[in-house]
């Protein structure tokens, strides 16, 4: 994944979707801080987890995004660490899955929060609910944001996958059962190769055809020659005749 981040956020196109992303996260976080941070919260935000599915460069745009909103909305320190890694396990296992429909694919960040979170609603802001307890709120929440606002966020998006997020090869059945493959630099090249070796072949037909071309001049034009020659004999043959019987009339 690191070879493929390399290659995209060398294109600049890339480098404004990571900042689009994470500003996105940043400011709805911030507006909705009131539900956002506690045992029972719905962090709308998340539903942009689905945003691995289309491109690689959502996975550190989402951590950096979870960081800065759980900075600027004066979240305690361990939810600034821990908070943002929990995003960035989920958003890394989405793009994992991205091959998968979309329901799987938008388990992983589901299953990190609820598993990370509650421990930081407990030790960080100090909140008495059973952790247990906090799971299945935080996992209810998550599934809310994730699982709902994430999967029709995607299926907003999915007819603009290639205008938003660049070129994706895609396979998609009647069930939503998608693959896709970014268009990275080792793509390119794959393809370069491919061109060369078409181009290679091509150029071969071309010469085995002109070859061929010239073995059937080569014939022709000797058939016709010895064509000529036979000619050319038999008529001397005849003329000669013809003197000999011209010579016996005489």
């Amino acid at each position: 994944m690191l070879d493929q981040l390399k290659e995209k956020l060398k294109d600049k196109f890339n480098i404004l979707r990571v900042i689009m992303i994470a500003a996105m996260y940043i400011v709805v976080t911030v507006i909705t801080a009131q539900f956002s941070f506690l045992d029972v919260q719905l962090r709308v935000t998340e539903a942009l987890c689905i945003l691995p599915v289309f491109t690689p460069v959502a996975v550190p745009a989402l951590f950096i995004g979870c960081f800065f909103a759980n900075l600027f909305a004066g979240a305690p320190w361990p939810d600034i660490v821990f908070g943002s890694l929990a995003t960035l396990v989920g958003a890394y296992g989405t793009w994992k899955l991205r091959d998968q429909k979309p329901f799987i694919a938008i388990i992983p960040p589901i299953v990190a929060n609820l598993l990370i979170v509650p421990f930081i609603l407990r030790f960080a802001y100090g909140i008495e609910t059973p952790i247990p307890m906090m799971m299945l709120t935080v996992g209810l929440g998550e599934i809310g944001a994730c699982g709902v606002l994430g999967l029709l966020l995607y299926r907003v998006l999915l007819p603009y996958k290639e205008k938003l997020f660049g070129y994706v090869d895609e396979v998609e059945d009647g069930y939503g059962y998608r693959r896709n493959r970014e268009r990275t630099g080792e793509y390119r090249r794959e393809s370069s190769r491919g061109s060369g070796r078409g181009d290679a072949r091509r150029g071969s037909r071309e010469s085995s055809r002109e070859s061929n071309r010239g073995s059937r001049r080569e014939r022709a034009d000797e058939y016709t020659r010895g064509s000529r020659r036979e000619y050319t004999s038999e008529y001397r043959r005849e003329s000669s005749r013809g003197d000999m019987r011209r010579d016996k009339r005489e």
